[in-house]
């Protein structure tokens, strides 16, 4: 076997140790976190916070500021911060500097009308139906719409006089002011250091795949562990790859991106190829010394991705286990294993040269990059020509208003909690499986942050230095974790009222129950109106992202083979990526009901259904990089047309029942294609291969969309 590259300069044990340890700690941070953008969007809405309230502070010194109005123009800052998602930076600028004008016109309208609490009532829920409706314009239109909603609302909170409206407009405008120098010039946002930060964390999603194959392969066999962390880091490639495409379109010419997004897409499938053929290999006969040996291969492997080594170590290490592979007597899955291992460091030196040499690329305003769609009016459509957002519109606004009530009974003064948390839980919902999940975390992370807050602000005591920095780590944690999930967010916010609570001399743990018990029933309310009135079913919008999956899949199978037959069509790198999005969309919507509280029966075969998918959109991925080579082979498969046309006939079929409708009967035709599988034996010897390959892949998606249709009743006709 070839020595390893670099034996010769070894570090210190204890240095190797620590620089192994920091790489590791590296890697799983950017897994958890890739290109970091939650740690940016957290630390950009602390600094704002932070610089808004020194701003303000400073006046309240000099011209005597009501503490409410610092507190208003902080949290202003903050929802400045991070509530702008429009797509392109000129956009984003654009809006944040128009926050002032829907805030403004909220904090006077909720000034004049603060003396008359049933019309400031009345009003509030006008406020809340156009904040909700405005989402169907677009992102800036719902940003809008939140802004106006938190001023309106503070400015009947904290009882706002007409003569202190002054002071609320310039610390509003300080606040927008403040975020978008933190946003757009202090901590501003650097295209081409995403994308490279996105490319470590994606040869990091790579390393637990390979560490898992060589687990499996030192133990002999596969645990069911293993395999669902086989399961998972596959899925969590496939996200961080379409980051990476995602991110590079946005940052660079439309060429650059698509030859990064190629080389990304060859290694995701070799990483996805090295699992599979991990399969085959672990349980294959072997001495014990040279599966050790192997094993040992696959992590020189992991540790080469994961320590960004040289190239040349890459292909030292797997020509090392083709070697081994060769030596051993049951040699075909063992070669290819290898092979496999030698494609994907072959894949990350491409992509790594790519990142190396390719010119940097640049962010720009006019990017190519479309807007973000607004909402389809019959997408989410349960009832007629409703549209979504007129639909939750009216849903939150009678949560609202049964929550007002609901919160007057319980505590006159603090109604306002169980009308947040009553608009909060439809917030970024469509379904009533999403709300139930959504209330559902907030009412745990009300009660987890319950127990942690009165155990800090206990411990704090009221200390104005110490209280001040946890306040500030519970912004960051809180905002750094709400995409992780939202019962975290919870958890961290209700800490920090507890603090606040205790630095304004007026914490109880009473005080933290009469919150848990406003969020309950505001919580409550919203579920009950999302089931009760003009209700969307998760099960219903699951199966609709299944159907628009199934078409995808659909139109790649009609191109697919139409390439196969030797006539040139669209890119299908381009398709099966289309395919890929069509399924992270299924994932989403069917989260629900595979992991929340509305799928407990029947979650088994929601998350077989997924695996079923997720198999076809890997089978995809391959005949997408097969197919193009796969064109010089002659002859072609006769009949291979008609066989494209049944396949394309068994996922109608499959869309079919799946949207509730008559299905005629699937046919295999997995016997036609695995007999041409060995039927190209003239042209080039690639060509001949990739034949093969791609049309064993087809058989195998067959099968999968056969087996689906079969199992959800569709009849089965003999082959045709």
């Amino acid at each position: 076997m070839r020595a390893t590259a670099g034996t010769g300069q070894k570090a210190s044990f204890p240095l190797r140790w620590i620089t192994a340890g920091l790489h590791r700690a590296h890697g799983a941070l950017l897994r958890f976190d890739p290109g970091f953008t939650r740690l940016r969007l957290a630390t950009r809405t602390t600094a704002t916070v932070a610089l808004t309230l020194g701003v303000l502070f400073g006046l309240k010194h000099f011209i005597g500021l009501p503490v409410t109005v610092v507190l208003l123009g902080a949290m202003i800052g903050m929802l400045s911060s991070m509530a702008v998602r429009d797509p392109k930076p000129a956009q984003q600028r654009l809006t944040t500097l128009l926050l002032p004008l829907p805030a403004a016109v909220a904090i006077v309208l909720g000034a004049f009308l603060a003396p008359y609490w049933w019309a400031a009532d009345a009003v509030f829920l006008v406020v809340m139906f156009l904040a909700t409706w405005a989402r169907r314009f677009g992102p800036r239109w719902m940003t809008f719409g939140m802004i106006a909603f938190i001023a309106y609302f503070f400015s009947i909170f904290l009882k706002a006089r007409v003569e202190q409206l002054p002071w609320m407009l310039l610390a509003l405008v300080i606040g927008v002011l403040c975020a978008y120098l933190l946003r757009f010039v202090l901590l501003r946002e650097r295209p081409e250091r995403t994308l490279r930060h996105l490319l470590h964390a994606f040869a990091a999603h790579i390393v637990p795949v390979i560490d898992a194959v060589a687990e499996a392969v030192e133990a002999g066999s596969w645990s069911d562990d293993a395999r669902r962390t086989l399961r998972r880091a596959a899925i969590h490639l496939n996200e961080c790859a379409l980051m990476v495409e995602d991110q590079a379109q946005q940052s660079g010419d439309r060429n650059t991106a698509q030859g990064m997004a190629l080389k990304i897409f060859d290694a995701e499938l070799a990483t996805e190829r090295l699992g599979a053929a991990g399969r085959l290999a672990a349980p294959a006969p072997l001495v014990p010394a040279s599966r050790q040996a192997f094993a040992r291969c696959l992590r020189e492997l992991g540790a080469a991705v994961r320590l960004d080594q040289p190239f040349e170590h890459l292909r030292e290490v797997a020509a090392n286990a083709v070697d081994l592979a060769a030596q051993t007597r049951d040699a075909e899955a063992w070669s290819r294993l290898a092979t496999r291992m030698n494609d994907l460091a072959a894949s990350m030196q491409a992509l790594r040269k790519d990142r190396i040499e390719a010119s940097p690329l640049t962010g720009s305003d006019d990017s190519d990059a479309p807007d973000a769609p607004m909402p389809d009016p019959d997408s989410d459509d349960d009832h007629g020509k409703l549209d979504p957002a007129l639909r939750q519109a009216l849903q939150v606004t009678l949560a609202a208003a049964l929550a007002i009530i609901a919160g007057e009974f319980i505590s006159p003064r603090r109604w306002y909690w169980a009308v947040i948390a009553a608009f909060v839980v439809f917030a970024g919902t469509s379904t009533r499986g999403d709300t139930l999940g959504k209330a559902w975390q907030r009412i745990l992370g009300t009660l987890a942050g319950i127990a942690s807050g009165a155990v800090v602000a206990t411990v704090v005591g009221g200390n104005v230095a110490i209280t001040a920095v946890l306040m500030f780590v519970c912004i960051f944690l809180a905002y750094y974790l709400f995409q992780v999930a939202y019962g975290l967010m919870i958890f961290w916010i209700t800490t920090l009222l507890a603090l606040l609570y205790g630095l304004l001399g007026q914490f109880s743990f009473g005080l933290l129950v009469l919150r848990l018990e406003e969020t309950a029933a505001g919580a409550a309310i919203g579920v009950a109106v999302a089931a009760l009135v003009l209700p969307v079913s998760t099960r219903r919008a699951a199966a609709r992202a299944a159907v628009d999956e199934t078409e995808a899949l659909q139109a790649f199978v009609r191109a697919a083979v139409t390439e196969l037959s030797g006539v040139a069509t669209t890119d299908l790198g381009a398709a099966a990526r289309q395919v890929d999005k069509r399924f992270n969309a299924l994932r989403g919507a069917a989260r629900p009901v595979a992991t929340g509280l509305s799928g407990l029966f029947g979650r088994g075969h929601i998350r077989w259904r997924l695996r079923m998918f997720m198999a076809c959109a890997y089978y995809v991925r391959s005949l997408s990089r097969h197919v193009p080579r796969a064109r010089a082979a002659d002859p072609l498969p006769p009949g291979l047309e008609d066989a494209g046309e049944r396949m394309q006939a068994n996922l109608a079929s499959l869309a079919a029942v799946l949207a509730g409708c008559p299905a005629h009967p699937v046919a295999s035709v997995g016997e036609r294609l695995q007999r041409w599988q060995h039927e190209a034996t003239a042209g080039d010897d690639g060509a001949v291969l990739a034949r093969r390959e791609a049309i064993g892949t087809l058989r195998r998606l067959d099968d999968t969309v056969v087996e689906m249709a079969t199992h959800l009743g569709v009849p089965l006709d003999d082959e045709t």
